[in-house]
């Protein structure tokens, strides 16, 4: 028999490393196969855990908008019960007019028939009072009337005042206001009672009496001269309020009842504005705060049992002087009235 050829070891040795190698590497697919897998696992896991927050989030968002959505109705059920209950009373209250009308009807018919029966008329309404005004009533047996002859008299607006100033007398006179004021003068002169006195003081810087004292109401010539001497007067200067105070608390016997026919807060008064809180003795400025206390240093020697009543015309901005003489008027039980540019 004939012998095999033993295999050289270096060829056995070959193929045993092809055979360990190639275990080693299918040993090392399973390993990173399996470690690929078990990080897969881990994703899903992560995955699932997100998941469960966000449906425990929109659960609590759904939550949150069944109460508002709850609320809401709650709201609309209120508001639909009260357009309810309003609708219900205003056809209650309907009914209640329609009631008290056919009542009210009915008792007319009732008193005319009546009236009718007895030969009587329906009474008319009084007329008015001949010189009262809005609760300004032209009364007493001695009266005295403060009229503010100044030149802010002469129109309502400042630089129409400046403009009259600047051209001359003539513009001042011809002022829409100063006519105004005019007429107003000697509308109060014309109400002024028959069996009554009166005196008619114009003031600017100084006071005067243009009538010269008293003088009765049933002296028609005397009242006529007066209203022309009204007619012919030009406003000018400024307003000295003290000086015509200081005349008629001087006047003797005292008035019982004053008019004062003026268009704003004071601008001077006797001896200066020197020591008048807010003034400036040398000053062609004279400040609100200063015109104020000028009003109320004139109004100190102003006995509260004297009433006055103001007739206040407009000057553009002078806001503080309504009140002001309002408070004045009321507390000696006068009134204050602030009439149209219209009027009388």
């Amino acid at each position: 028999m004939s012998k095999r050829k033993s295999m050289p070891g270096s060829t056995m040795s070959f193929i045993d490393a092809m055979s360990c190698g190639l275990g080693a590497a299918i040993l090392i697919f399973f390993i990173i196969d399996f470690k690929s897998g078990s990080a897969s696992g881990g994703d899903i896991e992560q995955q699932i855990t997100e998941l469960e927050t966000q449906i425990q989030e929109y659960s609590r968002l759904n939550s949150d908008l069944g109460e508002e959505i709850s609320a809401t109705q709650t709201l609309v059920s209120r508001r639909a019960s009260a357009t309810a209950d309003a609708t219900v009373a205003n056809a209650n209250l309907e009914i209640d007019n329609s009631d008290a009308a056919s009542l009210n009807a009915a008792v007319s018919a009732q008193l005319e028939e009546a009236l009718k029966k007895q030969g009587a008329e329906v009474a008319k309404p009084e007329p008015a009072l001949q010189g009262q005004l809005l609760g300004i009533k032209v009364q007493g047996p001695r009266i005295a009337i403060m009229f503010d002859v100044s030149a802010s008299m002469s129109e309502s607006q400042i630089i129409d005042v400046i403009i009259a100033q600047a051209t001359g007398p003539g513009a001042l006179a011809q002022g829409k206001k100063w006519g105004q004021s005019r007429r107003l003068a000697n509308w109060i002169v014309d109400q002024v009672p028959e069996g009554s006195q009166f005196d008619l003081i114009a003031f600017s810087e100084k006071a005067k009496s243009l009538s010269g004292g008293y003088i009765a109401k049933s002296n028609a010539k005397a009242v006529n001269a007066l209203k022309a001497d009204v007619i012919k007067a030009v406003p000018n200067g400024g307003t000295n309020l003290s000086a015509a105070v200081r005349y008629v608390s001087a006047m003797s016997p005292p008035p019982t009842n004053v008019y004062l026919v003026t268009d704003g807060l004071p601008t001077q008064q006797i001896g200066g504005r020197g020591g008048v809180g807010g003034c400036k003795a040398k000053s062609e400025y004279v400040s609100g705060r200063c015109r104020a206390n000028l009003l109320v240093t004139a109004q100190q020697s102003w006995s509260r049992d004297l009433q006055i009543d103001v007739f206040l015309l407009h000057l553009e901005g002078d806001s503080k002087a309504a009140p002001y003489y309002y408070a004045w008027a009321r507390r000696t039980g006068g009134v204050l009235f602030s009439p149209s540019q219209s009027w009388p």
